[in-house]
C-alpha cells in the first residue's frame, strides 16, 4: 500500500479540494472527492483514525470550502452541515458550517442554520455568558449566521434571531473584540427583519455616541 505521511496531508488534501472545486471537473469526480473528504472526516471523528489537529483542520476547511461552492449539490452541501455539526464545539468548524450556510442562503439549508444558532445560543453558562477563549468566534458566527435571509421554520424557535442581537448587543458593550465590525458588516447586509435592523441600528449609534463622548 501507499503510506502517506503527515507532512504530506495537507499538500494532498489541498489538491483533492482544488479538483473538486475546478470549473471543468464536471459532476462525478467532485462528487467522489467530497464523499471520500467526508468519510475521511468521520472516521476521525469517530477515532477510527488518529490524524493530529493541524491535518483535521485541514479536512474542515477542505469540506468548508467545496460546501460554500455554488457548483455543489445542495444534498451533498447538507451531508458536509451534517458531518461538520460533530465537532461543532470547535470554534475553527463552527466558523467554516455558518460560512457554508450563508454560501448557500436557501430554504434547503435553514432547518440547519436555525438548529447551529439555537445550539449556540445554549452555550453561555450561568451567568450569561460564553467561554472567554471561544467567545471572539462565537459572536463572529453570530453575526455570519445572521446574514441570511431565508428562516423557514423559524417560528417553532421563538425571539431566536432577536436573542442573538441581543447577545451581540452585550458583547458590544463588553468591547467583546472583533464585534463592532462584526455588527457593522451585519448592519450593512441587511438581511434583518425591519424591526431588528433598527434595534441593532440603534445600538450601534448608541456605542459610537459613547465611545466618542
Amino acid at each position: 500500500g501507499i503510506e502517506i505521511y503527515t507532512d504530506s496531508l495537507p499538500v494532498a488534501i489541498d489538491g483533492l479540494t482544488r479538483v473538486a472545486l475546478a470549473p471543468n471537473a464536471g459532476e462525478r469526480l467532485p462528487r467522489e472527492i467530497t464523499l471520500a473528504l467526508i468519510d475521511c472526516w468521520k472516521r476521525l471523528v469517530a477515532g477510527k483514525e488518529v490524524w493530529g489537529p493541524a491535518n483535521m483542520t485541514k479536512i474542515a476547511d477542505s469540506l468548508r470550502d467545496i460546501g460554500s461552492s455554488s457548483k455543489l449539490s445542495p444534498a451533498l452541501r447538507i451531508e458536509i452541515l451534517k458531518a461538520l455539526a460533530k465537532r461543532i464545539r470547535q470554534m475553527t468548524v463552527l466558523t467554516g458550517m455558518v460560512e457554508v450556510l450563508v454560501a448557500d442562503d436557501s430554504p434547503m439549508t435553514a432547518y440547519i442554520a436555525i438548529a447551529v444558532l439555537k445550539e449556540i445560543l445554549t452555550w453561555k453558562d450561568q451567568s450569561g455568558m460564553f467561554d472567554d477563549d471561544d467567545r471572539e468566534y462565537i459572536y463572529y458566527a453570530i453575526s455570519v449566521l445572521l446574514k441570511r435571509k431565508e428562516w423557514k421554520g423559524e417560528d417553532a424557535v421563538p425571539r431566536l434571531r432577536a436573542n442573538a442581537v441581543e447577545q451581540l448587543s452585550h458583547a458590544l458593550q463588553d468591547d467583546v473584540k472583533g464585534v463592532y465590525n462584526a455588527m457593522v458588516s451585519l448592519r450593512d447586509a441587511r438581511a434583518l427583519p425591519e424591526l431588528l435592523q433598527k434595534r441593532l441600528e440603534d445600538r450601534l449609534t448608541r456605542y459610537g455616541a459613547i465611545v466618542t463622548a
